[in-house]
């Protein structure tokens, strides 16, 4: 999924400190940050194919909730080995989470519905498109200016989207694709999170707003499954617990090199994930190698790298 407000930063962050080799580092910091972005593009490729493959004999809300479950005993376990359990839960914004919970949900409802709908290559080029959607609405719900670039991302952005999913191709009468619909309700489901951990980041630890993550959509995604639980095979529930580690390993890793070196050389590599699921795409499902999607999601990227410099000059 996205990388987004799912980093479990602070506390995870102290807990590896306490291994680190002191001295010098032993690789320069942008190599070692390549190093953790390959294994966070790594966990993003296993996270889509368990995915899909626990969604042949799941349902998305049974997934969810095992991701939930999986987020609560992480969080629980660095909590209590790096200073408690109490100052993890402490929170006076019950509510922002609640909301930031229900949409958060949602976006990965469709996530995860669309992972069975589409090729993987036109999912992530379709998340890759959060960001854009978050510098669209920021200026509506967070009263931030729209700027030059802000307007030039989204709109390289929509042009990457009309790409990718061509409604107005050669298909006469076919229609936009409805797993692309989902895809892009995704998409703007994580950027609506993102502005609401924007605000939680204020007063709220890392740590905090994903243990808070795990505690509400647990109860959630149980209310939904209940009725269709059941006891997956071995070879399910092997996915079901790689869709967990993944998803947790992924965004601690895209954490560590954005620790390591700056967002503008780290952001390109994470976008490799677009070629890489592509080829795995056709290697593990057969699905084709389309020109026009790696079209569009180059123009999707370089609205998010105008996005990301612009943001970080005007912040200098």
């Amino acid at each position: 999924m996205s990388i987004d407000e799912d980093e479990v930063e602070g506390g995870v962050e102290r807990l590896a400190a306490t291994g680190r080799p002191q001295g010098g580092r032993a690789l320069p910091a942008f190599a070692e940050a390549a190093l953790w972005m390959l294994g966070a593009m790594a966990s993003f490729m296993v996270l889509a194919v368990s995915g899909r493959e626990a969604s042949h004999a799941v349902g998305a809300f049974e997934v969810m909730l095992v991701r939930a479950i999986g987020t609560i005993l992480v969080i629980t376990a660095v909590a209590a080995a790096t200073g408690g359990i109490a100052r993890v839960v402490r929170t006076n914004r019950l509510g922002l989470h609640l909301a930031r919970n229900v949409i958060h949900f949602v976006g990965q409802y469709l996530w995860l519905v669309a992972l069975g709908m589409i090729p993987l290559a036109h999912l992530f080029a379709f998340e890759f498109t959060a960001p854009i959607w978050v510098a669209i609405l920021a200026p509506i719900l967070l009263a931030e200016r729209m700027t030059i670039a802000r307007a030039g991302a989204a709109a390289l952005g929509f042009l990457g989207i009309l790409v990718v999913a061509r409604p107005f191709g050669a298909a006469a009468g076919a229609g936009l694709d409805p797993g692309l619909l989902v895809a892009l309700g995704s998409a703007v489901g994580f950027a609506l999170s993102t502005l609401a951990v924007k605000r939680l980041s204020a007063t709220d630890s890392a740590l905090t707003v994903v243990m808070y993550q795990g505690l509400l959509q647990a109860p959630i995604s149980l209310a939904f499954a209940y009725s269709s639980l059941t006891m997956p095979d071995p070879r399910i529930a092997f996915h079901l617990a790689m869709v967990t580690l993944a998803s947790i390993t992924a965004h601690y890793s895209i954490t560590r090199a954005f620790r390591l070196a700056d967002v503008l050389l780290v952001i390109p590599l994470d976008f490799l994930r677009l070629p890489l699921i592509a080829i795995v795409g056709w290697l593990v499902y057969a699905e084709p190698l389309d020109p026009l999607v790696f079209v569009g999601g180059a123009l999707i990227i370089a609205g998010n790298l105008w996005s990301i410099g612009s943001e970080r000059r005007r912040r200098i």
